[in-house]
């Protein structure tokens, strides 16, 4: 049993072809030359009914010319296929997000002017924000393909979320950058007197405005980048004359003085340039974001407006 094994195979091939490509198949012309030293190469044994075995030998030297046609229709058809359903598929997900998005922002306002489910909102507003911040984060981390500027995106975030929170503390401890005012129970937890759900909502409402100036700034990246951080800027300052009234209902915070300071709004404006103008110089809005973000900064203002009505 396996006491014998068949001689050493070596042998040497040579091809060579001419590709024409057309849009629906190739045309190939090609000249090959089987086994070149004429190598005798053993292929099988066939056994018979006495005991003796026939080889069976490779082919020796054999020259082959000819022409072949490769079609592509149906893999073209099927790469078609696939590329527009994964763009249906994700544009029918992004749809129903963004109805998702905007059914939560108006039944909590809803829930408000009526006065039910108070409780439940209370505890679920900082949770809530948190997770929006990072929806919207997610997708636009997820559209850029550039690796550089998504890690780059990244660290923007994490200084927007951290550099944001110290301000917040800071401006809480001296009164001296948005003016005098504190933080309710509603947005709990709370660290250091200012709640851990502030620094993700700025950069919610950072890349939020971003998206929303791409679209009304036609050939958003041709401005000036000091014209495109103004910008965010204001739609930041916009974003809370509509918000302040509405979170002070709401008992996200509470001001000390008998209006709402007209410091805080230009401190708002000064701040958020500031980051804008970080993310502007690493790229993080090069690429026009996606469209949920962009329905996420009004998503909220009918939020804050059904509160203030109220």
């Amino acid at each position: 049993m396996n006491s014998e094994r068949y001689p050493a195979y070596h042998c040497i091939d040579f091809r060579i072809d001419r590709r024409f490509i057309f849009d629906t198949k190739n045309l190939v012309i090609f000249f090959d030359i089987v086994n070149i030293y004429n190598r005798v190469n053993i292929w099988s044994s066939n056994y018979n009914d006495y005991d003796t075995r026939d080889r069976v030998l490779k082919y020796k030297t054999l020259p082959v010319g000819g022409v072949s046609i490769e079609f592509w229709i149906l893999i073209n058809n099927l790469l078609y296929l696939k590329m527009k359903f994964m763009k249906n598929f994700k544009l029918q997900s992004d749809r129903i997000i963004i109805g998702v998005l905007y059914l939560l922002m108006f039944a909590g306002g809803l829930w408000h002017v009526l006065g039910v489910f108070q409780t439940l909102m209370r505890f679920l507003a900082a949770p809530l924000l948190i997770v929006l911040s990072i929806l919207v984060f997610g997708v636009t981390y997820k559209n850029i393909s550039d690796k550089r500027t998504r890690n780059f995106l990244l660290l923007w975030a994490m200084f927007v979320i951290i550099g944001s929170f110290f301000i917040e503390w800071l401006g809480v401890k001296t009164d001296r950058i948005f003016g005098q005012y504190v933080y309710g129970e509603t947005l709990k937890p709370i660290l250091f007197e200012v709640p851990i759900a502030i620094g993700f909502a700025w950069l919610c409402m950072l890349l939020t405005s971003a998206s929303v100036v791409q679209r009304i700034l036609l050939r958003f990246s041709d401005f000036n980048m000091l014209v495109q951080g103004i910008s965010i800027s204001l739609l930041m300052v916009l974003f809370d004359i509509i918000m302040e009234p509405a979170a002070v209902k709401l008992g996200y915070w509470i001001w000390l003085s008998e209006s709402i300071p007209i410091q805080n709004f230009f401190a708002w404006f000064v701040v958020s340039l500031l980051f804008a103008l970080i993310g502007l110089r690493i790229g993080s809005f090069k690429q026009k974001l996606p469209t949920i973000v962009f329905h996420a900064y009004f998503a909220q203002l009918i939020y804050f407006v059904m509160v203030i009505l109220k």
